[in-house]
């Protein structure tokens, strides 16, 4: 977009005065999720499976803060893990964030849906025009055994 900032009018008549230049386009907020298990199916009798939730920036803005809940029993979500980007605790447009959690006595057919919220600003999310939210889901299947 190109605006025209400004003219004056002189004793000799119209001077206009124009200053061009290209204003860089608002920021668009958004995350990609995604959920694994490992092993993805286990016997009959349960096992233990490690959950991974990843987060990916797909905006333009970049979000400061971002929020898990998995209502999963036995699924406390570890520290982030940096997996594709620059460390600087900002998760940015193509950045993936990984979160992990094990679980014992997982059973075939054990849905796993975790629920993401990414705040731009600082703590809670507080600006809907600038958070995003998604969520990542997985089910253990049955291995047969």
């Amino acid at each position: 977009m190109r605006t025209k900032l400004g003219a004056l009018l002189g004793a000799g008549g119209l001077l206009m005065l124009a200053e061009w230049g290209t204003m860089a386009a608002a920021p668009t907020y958004g995350i990609s999720v995604s959920k694994t298990a490992s092993p993805a199916s286990v016997g009959a009798g349960g096992g233990t499976v490690a959950f991974t939730l990843w987060v990916t920036g797909t905006g333009t803005g970049f979000f400061q803060t971002v929020n898990i809940t998995d209502p999963l029993a036995g699924c406390t979500m570890g520290a982030k893990v940096v997996t594709s980007g620059d460390s600087d605790d900002k998760l940015e447009e193509g950045e993936t964030w990984s979160y992990s959690c094990t679980v014992n006595g997982v059973t075939p057919g054990t849905q796993n849906t975790a629920t993401v919220n990414a705040c731009h600003d600082v703590g809670a999310c507080n600006n809907a025009s600038h958070d995003a939210q998604g969520q990542g889901s997985v089910t253990v299947t049955d291995n047969g055994s």
